[in-house]
């Protein structure tokens, strides 16, 4: 199971699984597949798929240690993107299809309908999670040699280990959220505090 999770091909087969319902309808659209009232179906179906991709991305770390893979985490991200896209399609179709994309007419619909109202929070709050995900914006930068020396270390002469961007970033991050954000933690601040102090900018 390991091997599989950890397989070059893994991601990009979950990737167009994960986009394979959004073809589908597509194809349906295309075709006059989608019944009686298409606009509705295809609002319909967008919903249903952002809760089907929610509560993937939400069963990911549950599962990984229910059954020790923890290959399964490499996945969490992209399904948790995946909610936010077929969040943001379903409530842009809403937008489109059922309201006409006349504001006053969404923001009172809004207010009218519970519903509704829990849905567009829920997106509000996917949104900036989603927004943040990728790795060159999640990931933290190493702290400035000249901070970490305000740690208080004491001059052990050790040198961070080898890199081609400088000084050893954290190696210890927080456990991520569903979207794959992580944050510092109190262990990989005392790795920076460890092997800033012999860092050349704090003098010799």
């Amino acid at each position: 199971m390991k091997s599989v999770l950890l397989h070059p091909l893994a991601k990009p087969l979950v990737f167009a699984a994960a986009l394979a319902p959004l073809a589908w309808m597509v194809w349906a659209a295309m075709n006059q597949a989608l019944g009686a009232n298409p606009a509705e179906a295809l609002i319909r179906s967008l919903g249903d798929w952002t809760l089907r991709m929610l509560c993937l991305t939400l069963a990911v770390t549950p599962v990984r240690q229910w059954t020790g893979q923890p290959a399964l985490a490499r996945l969490r991200r992209m399904l948790g993107l995946f909610t936010a896209f077929y969040g943001t399609l379903h409530f842009l179709a809403y937008a489109w299809l059922d309201m006409e994309l006349e504001l006053q007419d969404i923001l009172r619909d809004i207010a009218k309908r519970p519903f509704i109202l829990v849905g567009t929070a829920a997106l509000l709050l996917m949104l900036p999670l989603a927004a943040t995900s990728p790795r060159w914006l999640s990931t933290p930068p190493c702290l400035p040699c000249c901070w970490v020396r305000a740690c208080g270390a004491g001059r052990s002469g050790a040198r961070p280990p080898p890199s081609s961007g400088g000084p050893a970033c954290p190696g210890a991050l927080a456990a991520p959220s569903p979207f794959g954000r992580p944050s510092i933690t109190s262990h990989s601040f005392e790795q920076h505090c460890r092997f800033g102090d012999a860092h050349p900018c704090h003098g010799t």
